[in-house]
C-alpha cells in the first residue's frame, strides 16, 4: 500500500479504461477508450505564460485546463461513446466540491459582482458629488447676494478653494473606488471556485490554506461592503442637510 503522508499536493488524476466492444458490422471486437481527467486548475503563472505565448491553441487549452473534470472518448460506436460521457457527466453532478465552507451572502455576492465591482466604483463618488454640487450652493447662499458682480474676492477665494478641494476629493474617491472595486472583484471571482484533492498530506495542507484564505478574503469583502455602506448613508445625511438648507 502507498504512503501518502507526504508534503507535496496533487494537481491532477488521469484515470483511464482501455477495453474492446464487439460492434455490429465489425468482425473482431474495437477498442474503445475512456478518459478522465480531474485537476485542480491552472496556476495564474501557467495562464499568463500561455496568454504570452500568443498562439491560438495555447488559449483552448487554458479552457480545457482550467475545467475541474475533463472526459474524452475515444469510439468507434457513436451511441456508446455518447453513453459514456453521459455517464461521467451523471457522476459529476453528483459530486460535491473538495470544500464546502463557503458564506452564503459572498456567493450571493459573487454571482453580481460586477454589479457589485460598479458599487465600490461610482456610487460613493456620485453621492460625494453631489453633496460637494449641495455645499456649493448652500456656501453662495450664505453670501447673500442676489448678482454676480456682487462677489467680493474673498468670495470668490472661497468658491474656488472650495471647487479645487472638492474636485480632489472626488477624483481620490474615484481613483480609490477603482482600486478597492478591482481588489472586491477579483476576491469574488477566486471565492470558492478552487478545487483541491484531499489525499496527501500536502493536500490537506493546501486545503487548509485555500479555506483560510478563502475565509479572509470573504471577510475583507464584507468589512468594505459595510464601511462603504454606512459612508455612502453619511454622506447621503450631509446632501440631505445641506439640500434642506439652501
Amino acid at each position: 500500500m502507498h504512503g501518502w503522508d507526504i508534503a507535496e499536493y496533487i494537481n491532477n488524476i488521469t484515470i483511464s479504461w482501455d477495453f474492446f466492444v464487439n460492434v455490429d458490422r465489425y468482425a473482431r471486437p474495437q477498442r474503445h477508450k475512456l478518459t478522465v481527467k480531474i485537476s485542480c486548475g491552472l496556476e495564474p503563472e501557467e495562464i499568463l505564460s500561455l496568454l504570452f505565448s500568443g498562439r491560438i491553441e495555447d488559449i483552448q487549452e487554458i479552457k480545457e485546463q482550467e475545467a475541474t473534470i475533463i472526459a474524452q472518448m475515444d469510439f468507434i460506436e457513436n451511441r456508446l461513446g455518447q453513453e459514456f460521457i453521459n455517464i461521467v457527466g451523471e457522476w459529476v453532478d453528483t459530486l460535491t466540491r473538495a470544500y464546502a465552507q463557503t458564506s452564503h451572502v459572498v456567493l450571493f455576492l459573487k454571482k453580481y459582482r460586477k454589479l457589485v465591482g460598479y458599487y465600490f466604483n461610482y456610487v460613493l463618488f456620485a453621492i460625494l458629488s453631489v453633496t460637494a454640487l449641495f455645499g456649493f450652493n448652500y456656501i453662495l447662499t450664505r453670501f447673500n447676494v442676489s448678482e454676480i458682480n456682487q462677489i467680493s474676492i474673498h468670495h470668490l477665494q472661497i468658491l474656488v478653494n472650495y471647487a479645487v478641494i472638492s474636485i480632489l476629493i472626488c477624483w481620490f474617491t474615484l481613483k480609490r473606488g477603482e482600486m478597492i472595486a478591482n481588489k472586491i472583484f477579483r476576491y469574488l471571482s477566486e471565492y470558492g471556485d478552487t478545487f483541491v484533492f484531499r489525499i496527501t498530506k500536502g493536500d490537506e495542507n493546501q486545503y487548509n490554506k485555500i479555506t483560510a484564505q478563502d475565509k479572509k478574503n470573504a471577510a475583507k469583502i464584507v468589512v468594505n461592503l459595510i464601511f462603504s455602506l454606512f459612508l455612502n448613508i453619511g454622506c447621503g445625511i450631509i446632501a440631505s442637510i445641506l439640500y434642506n438648507m439652501i
